[in-house]
């Protein structure tokens, strides 16, 4: 029995007389949910993240045209977001904000308060694919000389939970505050590029949000100078080296200078 019914109770005596009794059932019954995830990438502050469930009767029948409220559990305290309503199978479907604030927890509730006939019921989902901040592990090379063309590795995990991967995440990476690549994350929050680094600077991976908060990791990458190349022909001079020859050609052409000026200044003798 899953709801209220009348029992209409009709007694004759021997004089034919009639005596009407009824008796009122109430009847409560049990209610149970379920969640579908259907979001299939991770999502961040201020995005929409898709609810579908569904509110069954006991025995799996839909309790209709219902409201079900959802909630965020931030850090322990709960957010309202408003109410889904259910169809006339009691499925429902919609979506809700993300706040605009980092967690460190976060899960989203979901709650029927029942009926004076249906017991409530209500679910708490905490494994959401979502997060807040990420941690990169960076991996690349120690010892970087300029103009080298060299790998950069990452792995991109929640900053609260580090089994989280943040995988098919579109990323942005900067290499001294200007933009080199832009790609997804693989299925396992990791990427890779190649690139030649021009002197120390600071290399950074974010993903883009509807907030425009600094969701993003970075690493300092320290460059070594490389050896200047040798003029063409392989001979290698010295600046000073330049200089001291400058300087010594200069004197020997002044002495010259001096010395015919000199010459040219004594009378000549002309034997006969």
């Amino acid at each position: 029995i899953y709801q209220s019914h009348i029992i209409n109770i009709n007694v004759t005596d021997p004089k034919n007389t009639k005596y009407n009794h009824y008796y009122l059932i109430y009847v409560s019954a049990d209610s149970k949910m379920f969640y579908e995830e259907t979001n299939y990438n991770p999502k961040v502050n201020g995005e929409n993240y898709k609810i579908k469930g569904n509110l069954y009767f006991d025995n799996n029948s839909g309790i209709s045209t219902t409201d079900v409220d959802a909630y965020w559990r931030i850090n322990g305290l709960d957010s309202p977001q408003g109410t889904i309503i259910t169809d006339l199978n009691g499925h429902f479907s919609g979506q809700i904000s993300l706040p605009s604030t980092n967690w460190s927890s976060i899960e989203l509730v979901l709650n029927f308060t029942g009926s004076p006939n249906i017991y409530e019921s209500s679910l708490i989902i905490n494994n959401l694919l979502v997060f807040s901040n990420f941690t990169c592990s960076w991996d690349l090379p120690k010892n970087i000389t300029e103009g080298q063309n060299i790998t950069v590795r990452g792995e991109l995990t929640s900053s609260t939970n580090s089994s989280f991967k943040i995988f098919n995440r579109s990323i942005n990476i900067e290499y001294g505050g200007v933009l080199i690549k832009n790609f997804t994350t693989n299925s396992s929050g990791g990427f890779s590029f190649n690139f030649m680094p021009s002197g120390n600077g600071t290399l950074t991976v974010s993903t883009d949000n509807l907030l425009h908060l600094p969701i993003k990791s970075s690493i300092i990458v320290n460059v070594t100078a490389g050896a200047e190349p040798p003029p063409p022909g392989g001979l290698l001079i010295n600046p000073v080296t330049i200089i001291i020859l400058i300087v010594i050609i200069a004197g020997i052409i002044t002495a010259v200078y001096f010395f015919s000026k000199r010459q040219a200044a004594e009378p000549t003798v002309i034997q006969i």
